[in-house]
């Protein structure tokens, strides 16, 4: 029989101390996403944060819950949550232990419930639920910047890791082709730009402005506790939490950080990026000048050596594609939210509200 276990902040923190996940095989979540959820300042102690599905006292399954607020008309909140990290045993499928973990949670969760960035086999299985209604859907664009041969090809076949000293050339050559075709740098001199790892003063009226619109309007605490509590840490060599745990949780190269940006010593853009092996992404920009914001992707673009990079912001792509960014080989990306059928009724026409590419957990990773 498959018995749920519901952990709120108390019972997570025993759990990561306890004798079952510094032995089990396979383990819930990884010990600094935990401590990240723990310093959520959106959650509650209550709160229920991950669900644990047992068979005879062994882990079969497991689900996980990112506490959340909605902000919709005359600033009403309703309190919410995100699924994510949804996995069940492969030797134990058929028993139905995916559809209880999300029985479960909706019932601790009393059916205000949200779900980003899952597989299609996932959005199979969500929608016979009939628990779901589709929320909208981001478009973006991901542009293949730099030339990677080497290490693309390197890894798949011996006669390629003979020839890396000739793709690496090659991966030169064609980079300094792309550079001279594809202007990166920004070309203001007036601009001036700062890294930085926590939300600075100047820049926590520009965030809370630019959120007011925004269905989940995030707060300078907010984005403090997302630079400072990501989910993928950078390590060189791997532990076996990376055996034990089935979702990502150490890289190579990973950074969050943030950038701002200013105009004779003005703050006018502030983004936070995830940098992830080569990959470029930007969960949340704030500030109303979009020509800055172009330049503030140009300038992180050259300066970070970046390979990949996908945006959601439809005025920064527009106008980097008129920028000579059309050039690069990219293609249309999408993002597709749910929204439990109780929380779409409770929460009304919220089609106007703006959504960023972070929201959900997908700052995180």
């Amino acid at each position: 029989m498959v018995e749920i276990t519901r952990l709120d902040s108390a019972g997570l923190r025993q759990y990561i101390a306890s004798e079952e996940f510094e032995n089990a095989p396979v383990i819930a979540i990884s010990k600094h996403r935990a401590l990240s959820q723990l310093h959520n300042p959106r959650a509650n102690p209550k709160d229920t944060l991950l669900l644990l599905a047992r068979i005879d006292n062994r882990l079969v399954g497991y689900l996980g819950v990112l506490p959340d607020l909605m902000f919709t008309d005359h600033g009403r909140e309703i309190r919410c949550g995100w699924m994510s990290c949804l996995w069940v045993d492969p030797a134990q499928r058929g028993k139905k232990i995916a559809q209880k973990l999300i029985s479960d949670c909706f019932a601790a969760w009393d059916s205000k419930i949200l779900l980003t960035e899952f597989t299609a086999a996932a959005g199979s299985l969500y929608h016979k639920t009939g628990l779901f209604a589709g929320l909208r859907a981001l478009e973006g664009r991901r542009w293949y910047i730099r030339a990677d041969l080497n290490r693309i090809l390197s890894p798949k076949k011996e006669v390629f890791r003979r020839l890396s000293p000739l793709l690496k050339t090659l991966d030169a050559s064609i980079n300094l082709v792309l550079d001279t075709l594809r202007p990166l740098k920004p070309v203001r001199t007036s601009l001036t730009f700062r890294y930085v790892t926590h939300v600075p003063e100047e820049a926590a009226d520009m965030i809370r402005r630019t959120s007011a619109g925004e269905l989940f309007g995030r707060q300078p605490d907010d984005i403090n506790w997302i630079l400072a509590h990501p989910w993928i840490l950078t390590r060189q060599w791997l532990d076996n939490t990376v055996e034990r745990y089935h979702f990502s949780s150490f890289e190579k190269s990973f950074e969050c950080r943030a950038i701002l940006t200013t105009a004779y010593e003005s703050p006018t853009v502030f983004m936070v990026y995830t940098f992830r092996n080569g990959h470029l992404r930007i969960p949340y920009i704030y500030g109303s000048n979009d020509d800055d914001a172009l330049h503030t992707v140009k300038y992180l673009v050259s300066q970070l050596k970046v390979r990949t990079l996908t945006l959601y912001n439809q005025n920064i792509i527009h106008l980097l594609m008129e920028n000579g960014w059309n050039l690069a080989h990219s293609r249309i990306v999408e993002r597709h939210y749910l929204i439990s059928r109780t929380l779409h009724q409770e929460a009304g026409d919220i089609s106007r509200f703006g959504i960023q590419d972070g929201d959900g957990d997908c700052a995180f990773t």
